[in-house]
Order: C-alpha cells, then sequence, then structure tokens
C-alpha cells in the first residue's frame, strides 16, 4: 500500500544528479565536431569557388554583350552621329573599352573591406565617370559579408 502512495521527499543528491546527467546528454547532442566544422569549411570553400566562377561567368557575358552593343551603335551611322552618344563613344575609346574582368581564385585568402554609407557616397561621387561598371548587388554585399564572418570564425579556429 505504501508504494500507491505519492512520494512527499525528494532525494536532493538523485535529482542533482539525473539533472546533471540531462545537462550533459544535452550538451553533448549540440556541439558540433571538428570533422563536422572541417566538412562545412570544405562545402563552403567549394560553393565559394563555384560563385566566383558563376560571377565570373556572367561577368564575361555581360562585357560580351556590352561589347556588341557598342559595336553596334558604331556601325549604325544614325546612331553615331548623335551627340550624346558621339561622347560616349570617345570615352569608350579612351578607356580602351572594358577588359574581361579577372578570374577570382579562392585558392589564395582575400580581404574584403566593407565599406560605410560615407565611404560609399565619396567613392559614388569620385567614381561618377565610371557609370558604366555595375555596383554591387545587394546578394553580392551578402556574400561579402557571409564571407568575411565565415574568414573571421576560421581565423579564430585556426
Amino acid at each position: 500500500m505504501s508504494s500507491l502512495l505519492k512520494s512527499t521527499h525528494i532525494d536532493r543528491d538523485d535529482f542533482d544528479a539525473d539533472h546533471y546527467a540531462d545537462f550533459i546528454r544535452d550538451s553533448h547532442r549540440s556541439r558540433i565536431t571538428l570533422d563536422q566544422l572541417d566538412i562545412a569549411r570544405r562545402q563552403h570553400r567549394k560553393k565559394e569557388k563555384l560563385l566566383s566562377r558563376v560571377h565570373y561567368l556572367k561577368m564575361k557575358e555581360y562585357t560580351r554583350v556590352k561589347n556588341e552593343f557598342i559595336r553596334k551603335v558604331e556601325q549604325d551611322i544614325r546612331i553615331s552621329n548623335l551627340p550624346t552618344v558621339k561622347e560616349t563613344l570617345k570615352v569608350q575609346r579612351r578607356q580602351h573599352l572594358t577588359p574581361s574582368p579577372p578570374l577570382i581564385l579562392n585558392d589564395q585568402p582575400q580581404e574584403i573591406t566593407m565599406s560605410t554609407k560615407s565611404d560609399e557616397k565619396l567613392h559614388q561621387s569620385d567614381n561618377h565617370s565610371k557609370s558604366s561598371t555595375k555596383p554591387n548587388s545587394p546578394r553580392t554585399e551578402r556574400l561579402k559579408v557571409n564571407l568575411n564572418k565565415f574568414n573571421h570564425m576560421d581565423s579564430l579556429l585556426g
């Protein structure tokens, strides 16, 4: 009959041991192993290589389309004789057309500095004549921030 009655006394020693065991078990469940970290690092490198290759191909295509467009504008006499187009073409010729973008290799560590809003405004006002270059997209900015975070964590761990 006594086993059916609810216990009013809690054995504190037993409670503490159980609580400690639960805590240790939970901490082991959430802990990242060094192997998992190494796998994540390799996956990140592969992803960065793929992203840099995609960026290179996109910029190469962008340059090809842009140069083809300029060539067509130069060939069309009516369009190329317009004053604003003449001026733009002169500027383009002075720059010897835009060279194809360099291939970004992730084998070498790259330092990417994030500029503040005031730096961006200064940069935009200084390079107003270089309006032919594409500004960074929000996705590119996020990738840069994430890459900086990863490099920071990598330097702390390595």
